[in-house]
């Protein structure tokens, strides 16, 4: 991965909620289940696997705005889905 992918991709994972980032991290990094990453986040299973798919469609938006526009429209965009 090149290292300029690599801080794109750093950069969008910040603007994710702090209970975003923590899924991710529970799935991916530490590699628990669906069950304990519930059982971390205190919330249930089906909520977790909605979680985990809007974070996955969050990433994907953020990453093709990233990649096609400059910070400033990135910043715009999170502006406009969070308003």
């Amino acid at each position: 991965m090149r290292q300029q992918e690599i801080d794109r991709i750093r950069a969008v994972t910040r603007l994710l909620s702090n209970q975003e980032r923590s899924l991710l991290k529970m799935r991916y990094d530490d590699d628990l289940s669906l069950e304990e990453t519930a059982h971390s986040l205190r919330i249930t299973q089906g909520r977790v696997s909605q979680l985990q798919q809007r974070t996955h469609y969050r990433l994907r938006r953020l990453m093709a705005t990233a990649q096609q526009s400059s910070r400033q429209s990135l910043v715009r965009y999170l502006r406009a889905c969070a308003g």
